[in-house]
Order: C-alpha cells, then sequence, then structure tokens
C-alpha cells in the first residue's frame, strides 16, 4: 500500500465536470460525443507542454481548437494530480450524451 495520499474525489469531480461542460461548450451542437486527448511532453528539466486534441468518435471533421479555459482546467487536473503522487503522462477524456439523458464522461489515465 502506498503512503500517498490518496487524490481527493470531490476535486477530481469538480475538474471533470468543468472540462466536460468546457468540451460541450466549444464542440457544435451536432455533436453527441466527444473526445480530448491529452498529452504532457515532459523533459529531465520538466513540463515543457501539454498537447490537447479534440475530435469526434462520431466522424465530424471539424476542427476544434481548445480555449485557454480548456488549457487552465486541464493543467489544475494535472497539478492537482502530481501534488498527491500520481502524475500522468497522459488522458482520454470522452464527454457524450446518452439520447433523451444528460451528458457523461469517463476518463482513461496513463501514468509513467
Amino acid at each position: 500500500m502506498s503512503d500517498e495520499p490518496a487524490v481527493p474525489a470531490e476535486q477530481q469531480e469538480a475538474l471533470y465536470a468543468a472540462i466536460g461542460n468546457e468540451l460541450i461548450a466549444l464542440t457544435p451542437d451536432s455533436w453527441q460525443d466527444i473526445l480530448l486527448e491529452v498529452v504532457v511532453n515532459v523533459s529531465g528539466s520538466g513540463i515543457l507542454g501539454m498537447s490537447h486534441e479534440i475530435t469526434s468518435p462520431e466522424g465530424y471533421r471539424s476542427p476544434i481548437m481548445p480555449s485557454d479555459e480548456l488549457f487552465d482546467l486541464t493543467h489544475k487536473l494535472l497539478i492537482l494530480f502530481q501534488e498527491h503522487g500520481k502524475a500522468w503522462k497522459q488522458i482520454r477524456f470522452e464527454v457524450w450524451q446518452v439520447p433523451g439523458e444528460s451528458w457523461r464522461y469517463k476518463c482513461d489515465f496513463t501514468y509513467g
């Protein structure tokens, strides 16, 4: 068992919801499924940057540029995880709408 404190679920959930809402705001209304992939670029001296790619699993081809707000939110998520010894290298964040219901999301992290 690790001595590292767990990442606070309440803080994670707040950031997940904010990221999901920002993705919904950035994409056309016709999109019902949104995928954000973030890759942290690291060198020996630290973080060089974070690349963000927003795509449509449904096949829409419209280029979607990440907003400053999205960059800020994903950076806050990275810092939150780093503070608890759980730094990630990549995240796949998917947001989709269930017909007749609300939006849902899931996050898959790659650590290392």
